[in-house]
C-alpha cells in the first residue's frame, strides 16, 4: 500500500511538472499542448513558446506581468505581449512582400531620391551594379521592416539584448536593470515599446542590430529576375532572420554560425513555423564558416550565398552564460587585419567554391557610407583577389526613415 501511494505521488508530480508545472523561479506557468490547442491557451495568457518536440509545444505563461499601471517589475520582452499565432500571418505574407526597385544611370537621380540617407560625395563607381548586363545604380526601397522583425524578435530578443556593442560597458538588459527606477519614473503609461524606446532615445543606447527578413526577400527577388534560385547559403546565421525569410520563400537554406545559443533558438523558430509550413527546409550548423564544417555533408550546389557578416569587434555575440564564445571570429582573430584576411576573405573565397557557376556571393555591410566602415571593411574587401569570383557591384537598400544597407556582390565565373 505504501509503495502504491509513493508511485501515485511520483506520478502526480510528473504530471504537474510536465503539463502544468512552474519554472524560472516561479515566474512562469507551463503547459505542453498540441498545435491545434494554441489559440485556446493563448486566451489564458500562455504566449511564450519554449520548446517543440514531436509536434508538441511547451508553452509558458508569465505569472506576474512585466509591469502594471504603477510599477515596472522586469524587462518587457516582446514574447510576453504578442501571441505566437499572430506571427503566422506575418510569416505567410513575408514571401509576397513587395518592394520598389529603381535602376538609375545618372548619379544625380540617385542623390535626389535618397538624399535624406546619403550625401552625394559618398557615392562613387564602387556603387555601380554591373551584373546581368546592367551598368547602373540600383536601389531597393521598402516601406516597413519592423512588422517582419517581430518574427525574429519574438524568439531571439533575449539573445539580441544580451549581446553588447564593443564600445559599451553594458548590454541592453544591464542598462535596463541599472536604470529601472529612472525608466519607471519617466515612461508612464508603461508599455512594452515605451520602456524600450526610453532606453533607445533618452538614454541613447542602441542594442545590437537585426537584419530584417524583408531585406532578404527583396534581394533574393532582385536576383530571381535574372537567375533561378533554389539553394541558398548563409555564412553567418546570426539570429535567423535570413533563415526564416528563405523558408517563407520555399528555398533550401543552409547556414553556419559558431553561436550554439542562437542556433538552438533558430531551430525553435524553424520548428514552430514548420507546424504551419511542413515544407520548410532549413539547416543551421554550429560552426564558424571558415572551419571544415562541410567535410562530411552532402550539399547541393548553391545558387547564392547572401549574409550580413559580423563586423570584427563592433558587436560581441555571447552564449547563454553571457560570455563571448571561444569560436567567435573576434576571439580567433585578434586584430582587424587578421580578421579581414583569416575570416572575411576566407569566407568569401569558400562561398565561391560552394556556389555554382554564375552564382552570387552577396554581403550586406550596414552603414557603408560611414567613413570608418569604408576604411575598415569595404575598401580592404574590394581589394581582395579571387580566382573564380568577379566583383559586379552594389545594391543599396533603404526605407523612408533613412535606414539603409548596401549589398556588395560577386559572381562566380
Amino acid at each position: 500500500m505504501i509503495l502504491i501511494c509513493i508511485l501515485i505521488f511520483i506520478f502526480i508530480i510528473f504530471i504537474s511538472h510536465t503539463y502544468y508545472g512552474s519554472s524560472d523561479n516561479g515566474m512562469f506557468e507551463m503547459k505542453i499542448i498540441k498545435f491545434s490547442e494554441l489559440k485556446d491557451v493563448e486566451d489564458k495568457g500562455f504566449t511564450i513558446v519554449d520548446n517543440i518536440t514531436d509536434n508538441l509545444i511547451t508553452i509558458k505563461k508569465l505569472v506576474k506581468p512585466a509591469y502594471d499601471d504603477t510599477q515596472i517589475y522586469h524587462f518587457p520582452f516582446l514574447k510576453y505581449y504578442i501571441r505566437p499565432s499572430e506571427l503566422i500571418p506575418i510569416y505567410k505574407s513575408l514571401k509576397s512582400e513587395g518592394f520598389n526597385l529603381t535602376v538609375y544611370t545618372n548619379l544625380d537621380d540617385v542623390y535626389d531620391d535618397i538624399k535624406n540617407v546619403i550625401i552625394k560625395k559618398d557615392i562613387d563607381s564602387d556603387y555601380l551594379f554591373k551584373g546581368f548586363g546592367l551598368n547602373a545604380y540600383v536601389t531597393i526601397k521598402i516601406d516597413t521592416t519592423y512588422t517582419f522583425l517581430k518574427i525574429v524578435d519574438y524568439f531571439q530578443e533575449y539573445n539580441r539584448f544580451i549581446c553588447r556593442r564593443n564600445n559599451k560597458k553594458d548590454n541592453f538588459l544591464e542598462v535596463f536593470e541599472k536604470n529601472k527606477k529612472t525608466i519607471q519614473k519617466n515612461t508612464k503609461p508603461y508599455t512594452e515599446w515605451s520602456i524600450k524606446n526610453y532606453i533607445l532615445k533618452e538614454m541613447r543606447y542602441v542594442p545590437c542590430s537585426e537584419f530584417s527578413p524583408v531585406w532578404y526577400v527583396s534581394v533574393i527577388k532582385f536576383f530571381q529576375q535574372y537567375m533561378n534560385i533554389e539553394n541558398v547559403l548563409d555564412m553567418s546565421v546570426g539570429r535567423g532572420s535570413r533563415m526564416i525569410a528563405a523558408a517563407s520563400m520555399g528555398l533550401n537554406y543552409v547556414g553556419t554560425d559558431p553561436n550554439e545559443t542562437t542556433n538552438k533558438t533558430c531551430n525553435l523558430m524553424r520548428d514552430f513555423f514548420k507546424l504551419v509550413d511542413p515544407s520548410i527546409k532549413a539547416t543551421c550548423i554550429t560552426s564558424g564558416f571558415e572551419e571544415n564544417w562541410e567535410k562530411d555533408l552532402v550539399l547541393p550546389e548553391f545558387d547564392i550565398m547572401f549574409t550580413s557578416p559580423p563586423y570584427f569587434d563592433l558587436e560581441l555575440f555571447v552564449e547563454q552564460d553571457g560570455k563571448v564564445g571561444e569560436n567567435q571570429s573576434i576571439i580567433k582573430f585578434k586584430t582587424l587585419e587578421e580578421w579581414l584576411e583569416g575570416f572575411l576573405k576566407q569566407c568569401i573565397e569558400k562561398s565561391g567554391r560552394l556556389i555554382r557557376s554564375g552564382g552570387i556571393v552577396a554581403l550586406n555591410i550596414d552603414n557603408s557610407f560611414d567613413t570608418k566602415q569604408k576604411d575598415d571593411y569595404i575598401n580592404p574587401m574590394l581589394k581582395f583577389k579571387f580566382n573564380d569570383l568577379v566583383y559586379i557591384g552594389n545594391l543599396t537598400l533603404y526605407k523612408k526613415t533613412a535606414n539603409y544597407y548596401t549589398v556588395w556582390c560577386w559572381q562566380k565565373k
